[in-house]
């Protein structure tokens, strides 16, 4: 499916038709009178900054959902943040990016591909590296979104 990508006048970028997509395909969960009254509001765009929420450090991953299969050349290009300057580092048989002194690594299973920091990475800054990585898959052509979790709860994705 072809993301049809729409930019709304505060700002917000959202991608409405696989939103209902996602509708039939999960249910009840996706709500679409949320979505557009989250995203068409004035001040959503505020509401989503990573300054107005906050996790204390390695408290929180992230899951980036949507239709993302990657060629090695591609994630290469696209799952690192375009503001800091990514090393990629093998440790027990493990691949690790370091970008500026703090750590993360990906992990593909259903329902997406999660983001794990190292405990001390501030939430700000994951959530910039997150939050490029989803942009450069959007203007790759990818349905992706981000969902923050929690990591002291726990979750079930059917």
């Amino acid at each position: 499916m072809m993301p049809i990508v729409v930019k709304l006048p505060n700002g917000n970028i959202v991608d409405p038709i696989a939103k209902a997509f996602k509708r039939f395909h999960y249910g009840e969960a996706e709500s679409i009178h949320y979505f557009y009254h989250f995203f068409t509001s004035s001040n959503s765009r505020q509401n989503i900054t990573p300054d107005n929420i906050s996790y204390p450090p390695g408290k929180f991953e992230f899951l980036i959902c949507g239709e993302i299969e990657l060629s090695p050349e591609q994630f290469t290009r696209l799952m690192m943040p375009v503001s800091f300057q990514v090393k990629q580092v093998e440790r027990n048989e493990l691949v690790y990016f370091q970008a500026d002194g703090d750590e993360f690594s990906y992990s593909c299973e259903p329902p997406g591909i999660q983001m794990t920091f190292n405990d001390e990475c501030t939430y700000q800054k994951a959530r910039k590296i997150a939050d490029e990585v989803v942009h450069n898959l959007t203007i790759a052509g990818f349905s992706a979104e981000l969902i923050v979790l929690d990591n002291s709860k726990i979750y079930k994705f059917e």
